[in-house]
């Protein structure tokens, strides 16, 4: 009597057709390894503010001078003096820095006991951080490690598929073995349809991280001249935040340390934007030059009293003092003189029409 296909089948699985070949697959098998992946999985607990959770590959994209630098070590800070992370085993790989900028953030990261890396000193190279890691990975020494590099390009070609699928995988080996990792990016200069921004180079770098966010500018707090910028999470596969905002005094002038010491969280339910009664340019030139005129001559205590005159940021009234900075009374409103030391004294120009 022939068999029926079902029956045969139901025979082969009892053991009593003949004998299947093994599955391959066996020796990768995690089956009975669940304790051990239980002591690797870290729990999503938030590292630096709430977008950074620990045991996670995070990336960040931003502009040229967002302040995604500025941030990130505003919520290293935080995280250290809240104990959230071990600054013995936080690592800042610093690339993308000029030497004066790179004094500076080495003593704000002496203060907290962080290790900062840089290429070109002690013998670090780009290369190096990858070696290491690779060595962590294999000796099983990666648990609470918190690795953030600044910025990605310069450790890896995001332009270049191989080289990015490479990066990544190593990535994702170190993140299981209970390390996190942070990635500075860039976008691209020229933002998408949607006036959004775009990441900067191939889609697996988004794609093959935990998680992912765009900060940009989204305005300015019109009573203090602060920036305000907003990371939007884009990709996420854990409990990290979906917005944050945060502002600082962008003023070019401030020293690092002191701008460093302006960021703060915003709420997301604040109002951001322009004062609908934002002074008119005629106003901060009437302004500046009473402030002159009664002795305040110096060009940070000019911007200073505008500010709180007017209610405008100190850069607003910089510009102004600028654009209207020069020796001809025809174009321009006040001029400066070098003093002691070099000292910049403002004086207010006579009108073209006084000069005979």
């Amino acid at each position: 009597m022939k068999q029926s296909k079902g029956s045969a089948r139901l025979i082969r699985i009892a053991g009593k057709g003949p004998k299947r070949k093994p599955n391959l697959f066996i020796p990768y098998s995690l089956l009975g390894a669940g304790d051990e992946l239980h002591r690797y999985a870290v729990e999503q607990t938030p590292l630096l503010g709430s977008i950074c959770l620990g045991g996670e590959a995070t990336v960040i994209y931003g502009t040229y001078n967002s302040g995604k630098t500025l941030i990130t070590l505003h919520l290293i800070h935080d995280a250290v003096r809240q104990d959230r992370i071990d600054p013995s085993y936080f690592v800042y790989a610093n690339a993308d820095d000029s030497s004066g900028g790179l004094a500076a953030k080495a003593r704000l990261l002496d203060d907290l006991g962080v290790h900062m890396i840089a290429p070109g000193f002690r013998g670090f190279t780009t290369n190096a951080l990858l070696l290491r890691m690779e060595e962590m990975i294999e000796s099983d020494s990666a648990e609470g490690v918190f690795i953030v590099v600044d910025t990605l390009k310069k450790f890896v070609d995001v332009m270049d598929k191989k080289s990015v699928r490479a990066f990544t995988s190593l990535i994702r080996r170190f993140v299981m073995k209970r390390g996190t990792f942070l990635a500075l990016a860039h976008t691209n200069k020229r933002p998408g349809s949607d006036g959004k921004p775009i990441p900067e180079g191939t889609a697996d770098i988004l794609s093959d991280f935990d998680c992912g966010y765009l900060l940009e500018s989204v305005g300015e707090i019109a009573s203090t001249g602060e920036r305000v910028v907003e990371f939007t999470c884009v990709k996420s596969r854990g409990r990290a935040a979906r917005m944050a905002r945060y502002a600082y005094d962008p003023d070019p002038d401030l020293p690092y340390a002191e701008r460093l010491c302006t960021v703060r969280e915003v709420d997301l339910n604040d109002e951001v934007g322009q004062s609908d009664n934002h002074p008119t340019e005629a106003d901060i030139i009437e302004t500046i030059e009473q402030c002159i005129k009664h002795g305040t001559t110096t060009k940070m205590a000019i911007a200073t009293t505008t500010r709180l005159a007017l209610n405008v940021s100190r850069r607003v009234a910089l510009k102004v003092l600028e654009n209207h900075t020069g020796s001809d009374p025809a174009t321009h409103r006040w001029n400066y003189a070098r003093r002691d030391h070099g000292r910049m004294e403002y004086f207010v120009l006579k009108p073209a029409s006084d000069g005979g």
